[in-house]
């Protein structure tokens, strides 16, 4: 990756300021907690190679470690954040300050991502009606709130813009977890939990929609509309959703109108 310096074991710099590589956040001196792994920050580093002064949007700021390495590798003309927390972030504000990044860096919080019309609202506010370049999801990995805010923002992507949502696979290799720490139980046990799974199922506490249902419903519409969704491409890390040229109405997109499901691949 050209992160100055490379990945030193923990984390890695870029131009004088430092990032840690934790799913938790660090107290290391000044430098930022990035939540990212070093295949997928070499990843950003190409996809924002390719951009000039990109106007992004990130969904989830987490501990802002992420808004920094975007702020400093795309040098984006603009770049909206939201995050969900109420809480603002002295170090990420202290960053913007110095760097002269406020008109550049615009950060939203107390923003639920599901929130269409306050997300909205903001891009409007934020934006125009100026075309985003790169969209970046790393928020709740919830299903119904990542296909809302997906469906509000998709519409303001140019064409050949890229719309990436991480972390996809969460409550697959959550239950893959479950499965394997099940077989290491003894059978009487492993009976009782498995009881205690379907009457939660039988309450009405149903499991919750895995967002690879979403990988469908985009390969679905990528083969049904290619005008709308140009590419699909998946890989561990991410979904990354490549825009077509068809027109679309913000505030009308709706996902489910434009596929067919012929062979019953996606489940109610």
């Amino acid at each position: 990756m050209t992160a100055s310096g490379g990945w030193d074991g923990s984390g890695f710099q870029v131009e004088d300021v430092r990032f840690v590589a934790s799913l938790t956040r660090k107290r290391e001196s000044d430098a930022f907690t990035i939540m990212k792994q070093a295949d997928l920050v070499a990843r950003y580093e190409s996809l924002l190679a390719e951009l000039h002064e990109p106007r992004m949007v990130e969904l989830g700021i987490g501990y802002g470690g992420s808004v920094a390495f975007f702020a400093l590798r795309a040098r984006p003309r603009k770049l909206v954040c939201l995050e969900h927390r109420p809480e603002r972030l002295a170090q990420l504000d202290r960053f913007i300050h110095r760097r002269g990044l406020t008109d550049r860096v615009r950060l939203h919080f107390g923003v639920d991502q599901g929130d269409r019309e306050r997300v909205a609202s903001i891009l409007s506010d934020e934006l125009g009606h100026e075309p985003l370049d790169l969209v970046v999801d790393d928020a709740s990995h919830r299903y119904g709130p990542t296909l809302a805010s997906f469906e509000t923002i998709f519409p303001r992507l140019r064409p050949d813009g890229s719309y990436i949502i991480e972390d996809w696979a969460g409550l697959h290799e959550v239950a893959t977890a479950f499965e394997r720490r099940l077989a290491d139980v003894e059978h009487e046990r492993h009976a009782i939990l498995a009881a205690r799974i379907n009457e939660r199922i039988e309450a009405g506490v149903s499991p919750e929609t895995p967002l690879s249902r979403l990988v469908i419903e985009l390969m679905l519409t990528q083969t049904t509309d290619p005008g709308i969704v140009d590419e699909v491409c998946v890989n561990r890390h991410w979904i990354a959703v490549r825009r077509g040229r068809t027109p679309l109405e913000p505030g009308s997109f709706r996902l489910a109108d434009h596929y067919t499901d012929p062979f019953g691949m996606v489940r109610p």
